[in-house]
């Protein structure tokens, strides 16, 4: 096994071992660092809006899992985060029609609220 086979067994491993939780945050924090990039990437509207796309991606699978009949979250909880989905969306509109860092900001604030809520142990009782 070469050095490429090993790093690929690894991250399949790894994937394997994190929690949803622990998936989620970690695909937040790389959507966090793309934004980031995002506003130093100002006058390049094609990277600005590459970074907004993967975020816009990232929330719409959030949603899709958010709305399904079978989610487990508990409804208060689920419905919060469902209003927080069409805010993100409604924000992605926005940033995407005036290309600005500090609407990033704003995506990349909410991203990094969520993630530290994801990368907290979880209360006995909660989902």
């Amino acid at each position: 096994m070469n050095r490429a086979d090993a790093l690929r067994a690894y991250a399949q491993v790894s994937l394997v071992a994190r929690s949803p939780r622990e998936l989620e945050a970690e695909a937040l924090a790389k959507a966090i660092r793309l934004l980031k990039d995002g506003q130093g990437a100002l006058p390049d509207f094609a990277r600005y809006a590459e970074v907004i796309r993967f975020n816009q991606s990232l929330w719409n699978i959030f949603l899709r899992d958010l709305s399904a009949p079978d989610n487990s979250l508990p409804p208060a909880l689920r419905d919060n985060l469902l209003q927080l989905s069409l805010f993100v969306n409604r924000q992605t509109t926005i940033a995407l029609g005036d290309p600005n860092g500090e609407h990033l900001q704003v995506l990349i604030d909410i991203n990094r609220q969520l993630m530290e809520g994801l990368y907290e142990k979880p209360r006995a009782g909660d989902a």
